[in-house]
């Protein structure tokens, strides 16, 4: 099972979000209050990385709620007309995306 998470990005390029670390292979969580470092791609490039520690709500049972993440898209993708992919990948791949114009 892939990293479960979700991924917004409101008005002015501020992405927030959350995940949480999947089931382990032999179906526990164990590590469910693992912080996951989550890193953040416009087109395929890697614009930084954050870890995923903030408080939030609506996690999957077993979790705590510190597993939220927020970071702040560079102005330059901030044109109105470009459209771009944001990406958010997790331990395991890519758990969230959004394409459309950024503003």
């Amino acid at each position: 099972m892939p990293t479960v998470g979700t991924l917004s990005i409101a008005s002015g390029g501020l992405v927030t979000g959350s995940c949480v670390h999947s089931p382990d292979t032999d179906g526990t969580i164990a590590k469910n209050n693992t912080r996951q470092v989550v890193a953040i791609l416009a087109d395929g490039e890697l614009l930084g990385r954050v870890t995923a520690n903030l408080h939030n709500t609506g996690n999957p049972v077993g979790y705590d709620s510190e597993h939220g993440y927020s970071f702040q898209l560079p102005s330059s993708l901030l044109d109105g007309v470009t459209v771009h992919t944001i990406e958010a990948l997790g331990n395991d791949g890519v758990f969230a995306s959004q394409t459309g114009t950024l503003s």
